[in-house]
């Protein structure tokens, strides 16, 4: 077990995002949702007022700067996966 949590960034705040991965870092203690990557929030779809407390980016370009961010979880579509992955790696965000 890590000594603190890892800080969780999402890129995307889709289906994928809201029915599986948050839900399963919200109950795992060894993981923190930290940030949310949303591009185009609006007042029925907004990463922030659903999970207030946590950063808000609208770009991945954004949040791979933040160093608090650990890790970086892809939950777009797969068209855009590989340079997300890319952008994460190169940014140390396993």
């Amino acid at each position: 077990m890590a000594d603190k949590p890892y800080n969780i960034g999402i890129i995307g705040f889709g289906a994928a995002a809201k029915v599986f991965h948050i839900p399963l870092i919200e109950v795992t203690p060894e993981l923190n949702l930290y940030a949310i990557v949303q591009r185009n929030p609006t007042s029925e779809n907004d990463a922030s007022k659903a999970h207030p407390g946590i950063k808000s980016y609208t770009a991945a370009e954004e949040m791979v700067k933040d160093d608090a961010v650990d890790i970086a979880v892809i939950t777009t579509t797969p068209a855009s996966h590989f340079e997300l992955a890319r952008l994460a790696l190169e940014n140390a965000k396993h």
